[in-house]
């Protein structure tokens, strides 16, 4: 008896057939990431700016956040900066009103804009 001797043909597995669906299913699940992925990574980072929005905007709208304070600050009623913001906007709606959080932070005001403009 020899030890290189072949192994009996019972032992080999035949090959598989088969109609290839599970092939097919995950090669249209690769494909479709292509689509879903990018989708995802959209909806997360808008997500995270929307959610982040508060800390955000300072840093965009430095220059109107914060205004200088000079050595005799003189204040204005909220009715008058509200009088001002009508004039320098006139067709939009004033929706609420922030009070300045620092000395050196001015007061917010939001607005909604009329559509279509008169």
């Amino acid at each position: 008896m020899s030890l290189l001797k072949d192994p009996p043909q019972s032992v080999i597995a035949p090959a598989k057939t088969g109609s290839g669906l599970f092939r097919a299913f995950w090669r249209w699940h690769f494909y479709a990431s292509f689509i879903v992925i990018p989708t995802v990574l959209v909806l997360a980072v808008t997500g995270l700016v929307y959610l982040l929005r508060f800390q955000i905007e300072p840093a965009v709208h430095q220059d109107l956040v914060r205004v200088s304070v000079p050595a005799d600050p003189v204040f204005v009623a909220y009715d008058e900066q509200l009088a001002a913001v009508a004039a320098a906007r006139p067709d939009d709606t004033v929706v609420s009103m922030a009070e300045p959080a620092a000395p050196e932070h001015s007061t917010r005001f939001r607005s909604r804009n009329r559509w279509p403009p008169r």
